[in-house]
Parts: structure tokens; sequence; C-alpha cells
């Protein structure tokens, strides 16, 4: 059996840690909205603030002409899963 040193298990700790926390941010930054702006052509732009729901499972983008449930995207699934 290999005795593995205590600084190693500190480090490890401190990683898992770091890695949570990154995760949390990322999540809260995605929570909170990014702004993008849509090219259609030079003379058409919009601006629009893209979110990620509450419950982690799909984003959603802000104004739209769309009706809610058709503005809002569940590809998200994949990556969060």
């Amino acid at each position: 059996m290999v005795k593995k040193k205590p600084n190693e298990d500190i480090f490890f700790l401190y990683f898992i840690i770091f890695i949570n926390n990154l995760v949390c941010d990322c999540l809260r930054y995605m929570q909170e909205g990014s702004d993008f702006l849509k090219v259609r052509s030079y003379a058409r732009q919009f601006r629009r603030l893209y979110k990620l729901n509450e419950n982690l499972t799909a984003i959603s983008w802000y104004p739209t002409s769309k009706k809610p449930s058709k503005a809002t995207s569940k590809y998200i699934k994949i990556l969060i899963s």
C-alpha cells in the first residue's frame, strides 16, 4: 500500500474547493445573463440578453418577438448533465 503525504491530501482538498468555486461562479454568471449582439446583416443587428434558467436546464433570450416558450434552447441539458 502506498502512503500519501499529508501535503498531497491538503493540495487535493484545495484543488476540489477551487474547482467547485469556479463552477459555481460560472453558473451564477450565466444565470445573471450575458449580453450578445445578434447580427443578421450589416443593417440588422439585435442586442440580446441570454440567461440560464434557475433549474439549469435551458437558456432563454430577451427581448424577442417570439413566444416565451419559443425563445428558449433546451440543448443546455447536454452540457450541464
